[in-house]
C-alpha cells in the first residue's frame, strides 16, 4: 500500500496495522514513519473467545444468631414448643449444636429448630449452636434444664349427695 498523503493518518495507521497482520509481518514491514497499529476494538471483538473462570462474588457472613427461649426449662414426658433460631446478615446454609441435646429432644441442621419430647430429667447444661455459610460463621449459647413433670394429685371424687 501507498503512502498516500491525502488518506487521514490515523486511519492509515490502522489500515496498514491490519494489511501488515494479514500478511503475517509481523510489527514491522509497515512502511513510511508509521509504527505499527495497535489491535482495534474490532480486532480483539473477533479473536476467539478465551476460557474464563466464573468470579462469584462474596456472600455476606451470618452475623448474629438467637433463639426465642435462651433459657429453656422443659418437663419430661411433654411435647416442647419449637424453640427457633432468627439469624441476621447473610443466609445460614448449616446449623451445628454440641454437646447433644437431652434425650427426646431433637436439632434440625437444616434451619436450626429444636424440638421433642425430653424423657430424662437433667439439670442446666449449656449448648453451643452455629449457623454458617461459606463466608461466615455465627454463634450463641442456650442453656437447656428438663425437670421432672409435675403429676396432679389425685383427688378424691366428689360425693353425690343422695336426695332427701
Amino acid at each position: 500500500m501507498k503512502n498516500d498523503s491525502s488518506t487521514p493518518r490515523p486511519f492509515r495507521r490502522v489500515v496498514l496495522g491490519i494489511a501488515a497482520a494479514m500478511m503475517g509481518c509481523g510489527g514491522g514491514g509497515t512502511g513510511g514513519d508509521l509504527p505499527a497499529a495497535p489491535p482495534s476494538v474490532d480486532d480483539r471483538v473477533a479473536a476467539p473467545p478465551r476460557p474464563q473462570t466464573e468470579v462469584r462474588g462474596r456472600a455476606a457472613p451470618p452475623q448474629s444468631l438467637r433463639y426465642a427461649d435462651e433459657a429453656a426449662v422443659y418437663p419430661t414426658g411433654q411435647s416442647i414448643l419449637p424453640n427457633r433460631p432468627t439469624t441476621t446478615g447473610g443466609e445460614v446454609a448449616s446449623f451445628g449444636i454440641v454437646p447433644d441435646l437431652p434425650p427426646g429432644l431433637v436439632f434440625d441442621p437444616s434451619n436450626g429448630v429444636i424440638s421433642g419430647t425430653p424423657s430424662l430429667a437433667m439439670p442446666p447444661m449449656q449448648f453451643t449452636v452455629t449457623g454458617k455459610n461459606r463466608d461466615g460463621i455465627a454463634a450463641t449459647m442456650l442453656t437447656i434444664e428438663v425437670r421432672e413433670a409435675l403429676e396432679a394429685p389425685d383427688l378424691p371424687q366428689p360425693v353425690q349427695a343422695s336426695p332427701a
